[in-house]
């Protein structure tokens, strides 16, 4: 189980690997929030489980939540997250009826994803909402030079997102995937 308080800071991984990660019911980091930025960090065969006892309303390998800020005088902070890549991940989610994504569960309030990928994933979680990087996108993110590859089960699903709202751009973005949907399902935004 991850910290509960937020992640603030800066994480350069320097493009090491961090190999076998087992996290239940909760990313590694809970929340990464106002002006945080992870950087250059490489992720290989992590595994992510979750079920209809996880109380969190999104879950990701590395955070179940990512989130920029407005400081007391009005002036925004950027949260981002930048050269992520996971490798062969995961991720089972049994019963589970919220919101999954591969790297973070939930981006919204002045996030930028950027270079980032997701490639060989197996993900099974047919209750939930399946994006194949961000589980879902909102406020203020954007999400460019992208990739998701292998394949996922959900209920709503995207290869990049299952859901933006609030006219985030997505851009440069590629999805080569088997996606397998009760409800929606998109390329790239599932809905």
């Amino acid at each position: 189980e991850g910290p509960k308080r937020a992640f603030t800071g800066k994480l350069d991984g320097k493009g090491y690997t961090l190999r076998n990660l087992c996290v239940m019911g909760r990313g590694l980091f809970n929340e990464v929030k106002d002006s945080a930025k992870i950087s250059n960090i490489k992720l290989e065969n992590p595994i992510l489980l979750l079920s209809d006892q996880n109380i969190e309303i999104a879950s990701g390998v590395l955070a179940n939540s990512m989130q920029g800020g407005v400081d007391e005088a009005g002036v925004a902070s950027y949260a981002s997250l930048s050269n992520v890549h996971v490798k062969s991940p995961v991720i089972k989610a049994k019963g589970y009826k919220e919101i999954v994504g591969t790297i973070v569960g939930y981006v919204a309030l002045n996030t930028d994803v950027n270079t980032c990928s997701v490639t060989d994933a197996d993900i099974v979680a047919p209750d939930a909402q399946v994006g194949g990087l961000i589980g879902k996108s909102q406020t203020f993110t954007q999400i460019h030079a992208c990739l998701f590859t292998g394949k996922a089960e959900g209920k709503i699903i995207g290869g990049i997102t299952s859901e933006v709202s609030g006219g985030e751009p997505i851009y440069n973005c590629r999805v080569d995937a088997d996606l397998y949907g009760t409800n929606t399902i998109g390329g790239v935004v599932g809905y």
